[in-house]
């Protein structure tokens, strides 16, 4: 695999303060946040399945901070990056073996090719033995959009990679499953952008608050964000 290394490089783990993806007060995100504070001490891996927009990239990075290696690296893989491509060189190109703990985060893995998926599964088990060798650990959290369990049944998606990867499995909620939230969200945001605009933080009609609310948001927080963004921009 050739992923694009300016995505897949080592990055800083530094803490999001706040985690707008984990913000609400809506009883779906603070069980998935209950969640996160049970699994993240553990080292068991963790499947994400969430809608695009809903910060699956960010959970993963709040899991990593909140664990016994939040000072390690945090290794990112993207699968859209090598669809079609069979070559998975990418735990030995960063050297996975040599790293005495952290986080790889594969990002919508259900978009590998079967033979990606195959030598995948195969890398990762050889992968572990040596780890586990010389008693140095990393842990393991994917994402997807997409039904791996359908993937599994219909014959596009490796059972044996599957239960790999999904030691927990967590379903990032929907923005329009949580629309309780999108008042606080929008509040958090327009603080964000007026600070940085430097700017007096200024306020929504409840007219407007009403159409944000009622809307099916299909690019989820992120597109949320970007309103808001792109008003406090306008005004």
């Amino acid at each position: 695999m050739n992923p694009d290394r300016s995505t897949s490089a080592r990055r800083d783990s530094a803490h999001p303060k706040p985690n707008c993806f984990l913000y609400g007060v809506g009883p779906a995100v603070r069980a998935l946040e209950r969640t996160i504070g049970h699994i993240a001490p553990t080292e068991i891996p963790v499947l994400l399945i969430g809608e695009s927009g809903t910060g699956k990239e960010y959970i993963a990075m709040e899991i990593h901070y909140r664990s016994g290696q939040r000072n390690d690296a945090f290794l990112k893989f993207d699968g859209r990056k090598v669809v079609g491509q069979s070559s998975p060189a990418w735990l030995s190109e960063h050297r996975v073996d040599s790293a005495s703990s952290g986080t790889i985060f594969f990002d919508e893995i259900g978009q590998l090719a079967p033979t990606s998926q195959d030598q995948l599964l195969s890398s990762l088990t050889k992968q572990r033995v040596q780890v586990s060798a010389r008693s140095k650990r990393f842990r393991l959290i994917s994402a997807t959009a997409r039904s791996l369990e359908d993937d599994v049944r219909d014959g596009r998606f490796h059972e044996g990679l599957y239960y790999t990867i999904n030691g927990v499995c967590l379903v990032v909620p929907s923005l329009r499953n949580r629309s309780e939230d999108i008042p606080v969200l929008v509040d958090l945001f327009l603080k964000k952008y007026a600070a940085l605009a430097r700017r007096s933080v200024s306020s929504l009609s409840a007219s407007t608050m009403d159409l944000l609310v009622r809307y099916a948001w299909p690019g989820n927080v992120r597109q949320l964000e970007s309103v808001v963004r792109d008003r406090k921009s306008n005004h």
